[in-house]
């Protein structure tokens, strides 16, 4: 089975058995709500019940003691009483609670009132079934003819008594013996005895309903409570058997293909993976290992083109390292002392310098081809061969020189398709004099005396390669020099040369370490540049060619 319909078929599982526990536990919650409401309405039936019990027993109470005591305000009580459960008067509030026995002698009231509502109204809005409210009614219909006995006493004690009609308008002398003879005799007692009957016979009907409700409740409880467990477990499993699927099916897989890509990235080239499944993973292990095989075969090429581009590099290097003057060239010049140096920031550096000398005249060029590497150091080749062979042809004409040097340079470059180009500044020396053409960096003149000048180059020059005819652009200084007295030339490589706080290492440093070092040879002064050059960068990267030249009068 694919991945797809395995994965489908399993979420959709998981689907079906959270909405069932989903729909289990809401079912529960209902069934627990169910319960409540079924202990309510038992405990709100008890209460009516014992509100007509408790009612009843207050009219004897009352009765009892105005039979006995000819208080008024007990006559008053039982009326209250009566007008309370008809709904004739405000029921109090939580008349449940204890309330005639907290009465002050004064009247004054334990607690507020509400609104009115008569005992049978709340009865029949409570839902009781007809058999339950037929008791009740029977109960208060009993407590009603209580009433008429009580209400016989009550008035015997004020001297009126039943005229034959119903009405107590015959006076006479109050008779107490026979207000608590009523009030406590044989027969009253049968009444309420009578009363009490159908309430306790509501109890029991109440108790019998109320309770077989719960029942039901409690055992669909139980019911619900071993679905839900039941589903949770199916969930549980499901959601493993899910995650196992995943990690088996999918996620080691996956972890087989990132650890091969690793190892190629690596440079081990190891073996396929090694996963067979009929499925969508399958597939991709079988894709991945073709890929893998491709890239190991281009990893292979590739190395061996870096070989082989490591050995040109190497060749390249050799040549242009060949092409730099020698120690032994540097010492035949009698009248200079000079130190060179140059570090390529790649195998093949872009810088160029080089000192020349032929029939008396010496020539000294340092020039920066735009970036570095192979391409640059074979436009540095270039100018050297081509400032040779001008030497050697004869040519003194700083314009004439240089003008031919940049059509030469341009074409090749054209013909290459390339937009190198060069900053070159060349330095012609004789008896003492030098004469300055081409544009480079500031050329940096010291003198025995400790004096110090700059030369800008702008105005002696224009980048070669970069147009054809650049004759109008070229001019020429001079600079004379006496014992002691030179110059230093460098390349931007290490007035931009960074340390690790990005502070580049400047014109002013390089003067003042120069300056400093002045008196010593020409080889000295070099190491103490380049010494202090390293010092600054420290470990920061190298990212350019570094060049420098020192020529001293001697």
């Amino acid at each position: 089975m694919s991945i797809q319909k395995y994965f489908s078929c399993l979420y959709f599982c998981l689907f079906i058995t959270w909405a069932g526990l989903l729909s289990t536990i809401v079912a529960l919650f209902d069934n627990e709500a169910e319960i409540v409401k079924a202990e309510l309405r038992q405990s709100r039936s008890n209460a009516l019940a014992d509100e007509l019990r408790q009612s009843s027993d207050d009219l004897t109470k009352m009765a009892r003691l105005y039979a006995s005591t000819g208080d008024v305000r007990y006559r008053e009580y039982f009326q209250e009483i009566l007008a309370i459960r008809n709904g004739e008067a405000p029921r109090p509030d939580r008349y449940d609670l204890v309330y005639w026995d907290l009465l002050d002698r004064d009247g004054s009231r334990p607690r507020g009132f509400g609104a009115s509502q008569a005992l049978s109204d709340r009865m029949r809005n409570e839902g009781f079934t007809t058999a339950e409210f037929a008791s009740l009614q029977k109960a208060q219909s009993l407590s009603d003819a209580l009433v008429n006995i009580e209400a016989i006493a009550m008035n015997a004690v004020d001297g009126r008594f039943d005229d034959g009609t119903g009405n107590f308008s015959t006076r006479g002398a109050p008779d107490l013996d026979l207000a608590r003879g009523l009030m406590f005799g044989k027969e009253y007692m049968q009444h309420k005895r009578t009363i009490m009957m159908p309430i306790n016979a509501f109890l029991v009907m109440v108790e019998e309903r109320t309770q077989k409700e719960v029942t039901i409740y409690v055992s669909q409880r139980g019911v619900f409570a071993l679905a839900a467990l039941a589903l949770s477990l199916v969930a549980a499993f499901v959601t493993g058997l899910t995650f196992l699927a995943l990690r088996n099916r999918v996620i080691k897989p996956l972890d087989l293909a990132l650890a091969s890509a690793e190892s190629v990235a690596d440079g081990e080239f190891g073996q396929p993976i090694e996963y067979v499944a009929n499925d969508e993973m399958g597939s991709f292990v079988n894709a991945f290992n073709d890929m893998m095989l491709r890239v190991c075969d281009m990893m292979t090429k590739l190395q061996t083109d870096n070989m082989r581009m490591s050995a040109e590099l190497d060749v390249s290097r050799e040549i242009q390292q060949m092409l730099l003057p020698t120690s032994e060239e540097l010492e035949q010049i009698q009248d200079l002392d000079i130190a060179c140096y140059m570090q390529p920031a790649d195998e093949v550096g872009g810088d160029y310098y080089d000192v020349l000398q032929h029939n008396g005249q010496v020539k000294i060029g340092i020039g920066d081809v735009t970036g570095h590497g192979l391409e640059s150091g074979v436009v540095a080749v270039m100018t050297q061969c081509v400032i040779r062979a001008l030497l050697l042809h004869g040519e003194k004409n700083p314009v004439g020189f240089l003008d031919t040097l940049n059509r030469t340079l341009y074409g090749n470059m054209q013909r290459l398709g390339s937009d190198k180009n060069l900053t070159l500044l060349l330095l012609d020396y004789a008896n003492g004099e030098i004469k300055l053409s081409g544009q480079h960096e500031t050329v940096l003149v010291f003198r025995q005396g400790g004096e110090f000048e700059s030369i800008d180059t702008i105005d002696l020059g224009f980048p070669l390669a970069l147009e054809e005819d650049i004759s109008s652009f070229i001019g020429e200084t001079t600079v004379q020099l006496s014992a002691g007295d030179g110059v230093v030339l460098y390349s931007d490589g290490i007035t931009e040369a960074e340390n690790m706080d990005k502070e580049q290492y400047g014109l002013e440093r390089l003067c003042h370490i120069a300056r400093l070092h002045w008196a010593k040879s020409a080889e000295e002064i070099k190491q103490a540049l380049i010494r202090d050059v390293s010092l600054f960068i420290g470990q920061q990267t190298v990212y350019d060619d570094i060049t420098l030249i020192v020529a001293k009068q001697r």
